[in-house]
């Protein structure tokens, strides 16, 4: 028998949830031939997360190089940021997204917080970073996509925005927060990919983290149609997983909460600290 390993604690004590033949309508098309899209989604009893398993290669060290943005969006990201930053808040993950950060930076460091400095990792579009410089004046970011970052060099007020992962930029810098916005599903081992995290993390440093949430759409048996448990996503997470994921990562969760966003997503972040 086949020993399946949660991708988040890397126990073999999963169930079965689903069993997914052939790519969903929105799912993007990621050149997978028909006859070999098989995917499960599985339930991991351990720490409780849910994980897609297949047994082929998707994510490759050149997946976010460049294909993944190529791939959604046929390579026009400078449209696409176009026309995200200009949704109204209501309408927009971003905006929303952003005001929970400005609103728990401002409670908890009002006196400093002109001087605040936050680094984005798996930066994307650069939607995020863009709305949270009208607000800090030292953003910098960082995306293994050398496109996204040359958006962001032209469209946003960064103070630093690197090609690459958070282990490539120099140890010397550090932040006062980090944000990980919808990217370590995507991660192989978001363990310690996070841990990367705590040399940068500055003293009474914060760290936002934000993934898809898996337990309202598993309890209305929605889990193969949507958009958080597609192929691309290792893990799609509950309160307890995230928990988890961050305590294995060394940090402690001040603040958590799963919501609804403008999008439909389901969505849970937590703010923690070391």
């Amino acid at each position: 028998m086949e020993q399946i390993q949660c991708k988040l604690c890397g126990s073999n004590n999963s169930v079965l949830i689903s069993q997914i033949s052939k790519r969903p309508v929105y799912e993007t098309d990621y050149n997978i031939a028909t006859e070999d899209y098989f995917r499960e989604i599985r339930e991991c009893k351990s720490c409780c997360v849910f994980f897609n398993h297949y047994n082929f290669e998707l994510i490759t060290n050149e997946f976010y190089s460049g294909f993944y943005n190529a791939s959604i969006g046929s390579g026009r990201l400078l449209e696409r940021f176009e026309k995200i930053i200009n949704l109204p808040e209501d309408s927009s993950d971003n905006k929303q997204r952003c005001r929970r950060v400005t609103d728990f930076i401002k409670t908890r460091q009002p006196e400093t917080y002109d001087q605040i400095s936050l680094l984005d990792v798996g930066t994307g579009t650069g939607v995020f970073i863009y709305e949270m410089s009208k607000y800090l004046k030292l953003v910098s970011c960082v995306d293994p996509d050398k496109n996204s970052i040359a958006i962001v060099n032209s469209r946003v007020n960064v103070k630093n925005a690197w090609v690459g992962s958070i282990e490539d930029i120099p140890i010397i810098n550090s932040f006062n927060i980090i944000t990980y916005n919808k990217v370590l599903e995507h991660i192989k081992d978001p363990i310690a990919f996070l841990k990367k995290s705590k040399d940068y993390v500055s003293t009474n440093g914060i760290l936002y983290v934000e993934v898809p949430f898996a337990e309202h759409l598993i309890e209305l048996k929605l889990q193969d149609e949507r958009a958080e448990f597609f192929i691309e996503h290792f893990t799609i997470f509950t309160a307890q997983s995230l928990k988890y994921l961050l305590s294995e990562s060394g940090f402690t969760i001040i603040e958590s909460k799963n919501i609804i966003e403008p999008s439909g997503k389901h969505t849970i972040y937590a703010f923690a600290t070391l």
